[in-house]
Order: structure tokens, then sequence, then C-alpha cells
């Protein structure tokens, strides 16, 4: 089970566009979640907007937005979406998750993607 008081929102940025910003979150170091992004392009596993933009993920870096300890996935994911709300610009979609007691949590942007 993920140790929530280590909670953090990131973002992950382009070098080439300042404009191009993702933002995640996660219980893991930062280096371990980059990890997660790389394999994710290297094995075509591509699960968001972010993913499809990559063509050289040596273009992009992660770097921590903010540290947010909490108690649950549900307050996580809930700062992580009002970080996206404020400067996101490749976060777009509506997403359906359990939290840790295995209930659903329905998450949705309030903007689209500025592409």
């Amino acid at each position: 089970m993920p140790d929530y008081s280590k909670g953090k929102i990131y973002t992950t940025r382009c070098r080439n566009d300042t404009s191009l910003i993702y933002v995640g979150s996660t219980t893991q170091p930062l280096s371990s979640r980059w990890g997660d992004h790389k394999y994710n392009l290297k094995n075509n596993r591509y699960k968001n907007s972010f993913h499809k933009l990559i063509t050289d993920i040596n273009d992009w870096y992660i770097e921590l937005h903010e540290d947010f300890p909490c108690e649950n996935k549900e307050q996580l994911l809930k700062r992580e979406y009002e970080v996206m709300r404020e400067i996101s610009t490749l976060n777009t979609h509506i997403e359906m998750i359990r939290d840790d007691d295995g209930k659903w949590i329905t998450i949705q942007l309030s903007q689209k993607t500025k592409l």
C-alpha cells in the first residue's frame, strides 16, 4: 500500500517548448516515477496525451511542483487535479480510479488542452 505521507505533485516539461506541461502525482521518488514514464514510452504503453506527444524522452524532464503529504489517494488526486487546472497544458482526461477502499472516484478536469 502506498505511503501517502510521501505524496507529491510533479510536473514534466519539454525543454524545447516551455508551454508543454504535464502534471502528475506520486508517492514514489521522482526518479522512480520518471522511470515509469520512460518504460511506458519505450514499450508503447501510451496512457495519455503526454506519452503520445513525446518523440525523444531526452527533450523532457521531471521536477517537483510540491510535496503534498496526505492520508489517501483521493486527497492526493484532488490536489493533483487542482494543480492541473492551474498550470497543465497536456492533461485532458476524465478519469475513474479506485481509492484505497476499492470505491470508484471520478475526477474531471474543467479545462481542455491548450495544444
